[in-house]
Formats: C-alpha cells, sequence, structure tokens
C-alpha cells in the first residue's frame, strides 16, 4: 500500500475566513442567538466548537428558530440576493462571511447578466454556492453541470460562462468545448479557485 500526504492541509482562506467572522460575532454579541445558514463547513469539529458556543445551524432561511433581533452568518458559498433580503425583512441581522472569491464570480455574473443574452454557471446543481450564483444571474442564468446540460443550451449571440469556485476543472474545460459551439461571442470567467484544485 502507498500512503501519499498532502503537501497542504487545512481549510482555504475563504472558510477560515468565515470560521473567524462567526467566532468575532459571537464575541461581540454574547446574549444574541447566532445561526449560521448552512454548516459553515462540513467539519464535525468545528461544527461542535461551534455549538458549544450557542451557534446554531439552520437549513432554511423560514426556518422558525429564526426570528427579528437573530443574527444569521451567511457561509462561505453566499446566499442569493431575495434570501438576504428576505430575511433582514423578518428583523434579522445577516452578516456575510461569503469568500471573497465566491462575491468576485457574483461581479461576474451581475455583469454579465447586463451584456450577455445567456449566463452560464458551471457547477453542482445541488451546491448552496449554485443557488447564489443563480439568484444574481436572475432569469438569465442557468446551471449547467455536465457536458449533456450544456449540449442542450441553445445558440444565443452573446454568452458569459463561470463556473462554481469548487468545481472540477478538468469537466469545466469539456463543458467550454461544448459552449464555444453554442454562441457568437462567449465570455469565460476563470473562476475556479485554486486552493480547491
Amino acid at each position: 500500500m502507498k500512503i501519499t500526504i498532502a503537501r497542504y492541509a487545512g481549510f482555504c482562506f475563504g472558510v477560515r475566513r468565515a470560521i473567524d467572522i462567526t467566532f468575532k460575532v459571537r464575541q461581540k454579541n454574547p446574549n444574541r442567538k447566532i445561526y449560521t445558514l448552512g454548516q459553515i463547513i462540513h467539519n464535525p469539529q468545528v461544527i461542535e466548537a461551534l455549538k458549544k458556543r450557542g451557534i446554531g445551524i439552520v437549513h432554511d432561511i423560514d426556518d422558525e428558530r429564526l426570528k427579528a433581533g437573530d443574527i444569521a452568518i451567511v457561509r462561505a458559498h453566499g446566499i442569493a440576493p431575495d434570501k438576504k433580503r428576505a430575511l433582514q425583512e423578518r428583523g434579522v441581522e445577516v452578516i456575510d462571511a461569503a469568500c471573497p472569491m465566491v462575491l468576485k464570480v457574483q461581479s461576474i455574473i451581475k455583469k454579465a447578466s447586463k451584456n450577455a443574452d445567456l449566463v452560464v454557471i458551471v457547477g453542482d446543481k445541488n451546491h448552496p454556492e449554485m443557488d447564489a450564483h443563480l439568484g444574481i444571474a436572475g432569469d438569465k442564468g442557468v446551471a449547467v453541470e455536465s457536458v449533456e446540460d450544456a449540449e442542450k443550451l441553445p445558440k444565443v449571440q452573446r454568452m458569459s460562462v463561470v463556473a462554481q469556485t469548487t468545481f472540477d476543472v478538468a469537466i469545466y474545460r469539456d463543458i467550454l468545448e461544448v459552449l464555444r459551439e453554442k454562441s457568437e461571442v462567449l465570455d469565460i470567467s476563470d473562476t475556479i479557485c485554486r486552493s480547491t484544485v
């Protein structure tokens, strides 16, 4: 048996940042109820440390535990604008701990949705980051997670394409080859985070 030891291990900077923000929010707000919107990270030790500090997890913005005056922390994957707005309208304070790389992708999507006929977001359709990106793209956004999905898209004049920050680079390249045939102008943004490659 061959054992390979990773050169680097631990949390990427976006997740580390989200965890740090969450702990700081607790320190500054010792008496308020605090929840993360989904698991801040899929790591049982971190989840347990948050739980010990009284930080809960909600998986849906309509969770009845979230009340006016509570704090909801957006995890590194980001949040769709309509969901953030819905929480704020209920009086929940939203602290955005989204990864700067995710926010960069959302900025690209926002600009692309003004200029492109179609904004293709390549990634896992069930991933929370995808939900946030589609919320930014609005009616022009479409999720694509496979070559087969890409082949089903209509031809358009101008298409913009981004990837979920944690998506597989090889699959992204294969999908891009299909998308080149689907538009006259294809704006490609390299948005896969190098920490995940």
